[in-house]
């Protein structure tokens, strides 16, 4: 649910331009609730709209039908993805390109696939509603999908092994295109948790201390917490992507408001989600939204210095990230 605050801070760019998405960007990039964004934008060709009505549709249809809390059913949202995509496969829509990624944990050595349509390696024949499916197979929620999980476990924020993705695109490509801008799309920050100790080595010899059971489990949740955070921190991977992005001159925007408030992944609470919603809106201009407008009023006109020269234009490329961080 956490994909109403990406949701908004599109809505406020498309008000901002006066063009959809799908009309601003070259290449969509998203993983878990962005790539589900991602899908719904370029295939059910969906206004933002109604992409944040199919949010709530599947808040009241998956996350309110919990199983012992946290353990939701797969098949309402196998139910709603394939009503909304129906049998269309990738390759069916070429422009503008997709990236959605999802991890192959059929060995050990699990790696990241870009489901696409520009790329003709097989991923591009893949049907929509299953890469949806794909993105979305968090092990902690829905469980794995035909060898498939989410793929937030290996890029929660996709934006640096997309921006590699692109470039290598355009290098076997053979095409001399510069990437003119890359907007980054979080799902929110919030303040950090006071975590406690994770150092266990004084319960090596679990004979000797029995009784400190409870401070061990304290103490491997703690770990655990870190692990995970550390696996997920979306806001890492930002400070890395745009420090690249700064060194090869493409110009880096990140939005993703700071939240008073932990927002679950699942949370199905109204006020919560609006909450999030409404601040999200508030941020967003203080985060750059200007800046991204005024370049892609700059980006409009140099395409068309470049494309009455005779050369290519310049490629923007939007990432949607994760709702695990």
């Amino acid at each position: 649910m956490k994909g109403l605050s990406q949701i908004e801070a599109l809505i406020q760019l498309e008000e901002a331009t006066g063009r959809k998405t799908t009309e601003l960007f070259d290449w969509i990039v998203g993983t878990s609730t962005g790539g589900i964004i991602a899908l719904a934008l370029v295939y059910a060709k969906l206004p933002l709209s109604q992409v944040r009505q199919l949010y709530f549709r599947l808040k009241n249809k998956v996350f309110a039908k919990a199983r012992f809390g946290v353990v939701y059913s797969a098949d309402e949202l196998e139910k709603i993805l394939r009503e909304v995509f129906g049998d269309m496969t990738m390759d069916q829509v070429l422009q503008p390109k997709v990236l959605v990624a999802a991890v192959d944990k059929s060995t050990t050595n699990p790696e990241l696939r870009f489901f696409n349509n520009c790329f003709g390696d097989g991923f591009d024949e893949e049907l929509v509603w299953k890469v949806g499916r794909y993105t979305s197979a968090s092990p902690i929620f829905f469980g794995e999908f035909e060898n498939y999980v989410d793929g937030g476990v290996l890029a929660n924020n996709p934006c640096d092994c997309g921006l590699t993705a692109i470039q290598n695109f355009y290098r076997l490509q053979g095409e001399r295109l510069l990437i003119s801008m890359v907007v980054s799309i979080g799902t929110g920050q919030y303040p950090p948790e006071v975590l406690g100790k994770v150092d266990a080595q004084e319960f090596l010899f679990f004979g000797k201390h029995w009784f400190k059971l409870g401070k061990l489990m304290d103490r491997a949740t703690n770990l655990i917490s870190l692990l995970s955070n550390a696996l997920v921190n979306s806001e890492l991977v930002a400070k890395n992507c745009k420090s690249r992005c700064e060194e090869l001159g493409i110009p880096y925007f990140r939005l993703s408001p700071k939240l008073n408030t932990v927002v679950a992944a699942g949370e199905t609470d109204n006020e919560k989600l609006v909450d999030m919603i409404l601040q999200t809106k508030l941020q967003v201009k203080d985060q750059g939204l200007n800046g991204i407008v005024q370049m892609f009023m700059l980006t409009a006109e140099c395409s068309r210095r470049i494309l009455a020269s005779g050369g290519g234009t310049p490629s923007c490329a939007t990432i949607t990230e994760s709702s695990q961080d």
